[in-house]
Parts: structure tokens; sequence; C-alpha cells
């Protein structure tokens, strides 16, 4: 069973870098907001793509 906390470091320290969220294209400050706003963004991007692909 899958659990959201991890004892193993290498998984937490993944999400603590912040080279991890730089595809989204933020500063090095952002509000929670823009965070949310930029990753809604780059899904609907993936979607639409995944979309395309798919009536090709």
């Amino acid at each position: 069973m899958w659990s959201a906390k991890s004892n193993h470091s290498a998984i937490n320290d993944n999400f603590k870098d912040p080279y991890f969220l730089d595809f989204l294209g933020l500063q090095n400050t952002y509000l929670k907001k823009d965070l949310e706003t930029a990753i809604l963004r780059e899904l609907e991007a993936f979607i639409l793509e995944l979309d395309t692909q798919h009536t090709s």
C-alpha cells in the first residue's frame, strides 16, 4: 500500500528540488495561485496534445 508520507529521502528531496518545477516557467518566488495556474496550463496542453495525436 502506498503512503503519502515516505521515509525514503530521495523521494522527499525530489519534490523539494527547485528545478523539479522548472518546466512551469515560474520565477524564483511565486504565489500558490500562480503555481496552480501554471500546472493547469501544462496539463491542458498535454491533454490537447494527446487528443491531437489520437485524432490524427
